[in-house]
């Protein structure tokens, strides 16, 4: 299937109607896989292309004794504010994503609070276990990027429109740069 749009909730798990169809074959018995409602969330077929390894084990004469299906873990990346913000989203997401978390906040002054807010963050990093990886990418500390992004909207109280120009600003910073890094999701 040609690869169209992102995710948007699509799961990357292997098509799982081929090994009932390669049992039946070979046993010339009917066979089915029989799911959990669990299960019917976690295995359904995949709307993009993804790769796939399966390693089987089989006895001489081709009976399967072991299917192990495994698939590299996608690639998201992730905007954080800060660390505090980001840790639960971390910690549930690791166990099934490569996480690039993209630290851009040029919106947060003084210096010394940006700064702050990005040792808390790499603090938070350090301790989550990502077995597919976790690493952080700074962006730019330049507020007049900011500036520019809600000009015109500086007299507007918190929550207003000025708030979401600069969600708008730093997501499509987020986005570009998800493309340049072939992610999976952003």
């Amino acid at each position: 299937k040609p690869r169209i749009g992102g995710g948007f909730g699509a799961k990357q798990t292997s098509v799982c109607e081929v090994y009932p169809a390669f049992v039946t074959w070979k046993t010339k018995k009917p066979s089915k896989i029989i799911y959990t409602r669990f299960e019917s969330q976690t295995a359904s077929t995949p709307r993009h292309e993804m790769e796939m390894h399966v390693r089987l084990g089989a006895t001489k004469d081709g009976i399967i004794k072991g299917i192990d299906p495994s698939a590299p873990a996608p690639r998201l990346l992730l905007h954080s504010c800060c660390g505090p913000c980001s840790s639960y989203v971390l910690e549930y997401l690791a166990p099934y994503f490569e996480i690039i978390v993209f630290y851009d906040n040029p919106n947060i002054q003084p210096f010394e609070e940006y700064a702050h807010r990005l040792d808390e963050q790499r603090r938070v990093i350090a301790h989550i276990s990502a077995p597919h990886g976790l690493s952080l990418i700074e962006g730019a500390y330049d507020p007049t990027r900011y500036a520019q992004a809600v000009r015109g909207l500086t007299h507007l109280p918190e929550g207003s429109e000025r708030c979401f120009a600069c969600y708008r600003f730093r997501m499509e910073a987020a986005a570009v740069l998800a493309k340049e890094l072939e992610c999976d999701y952003f």
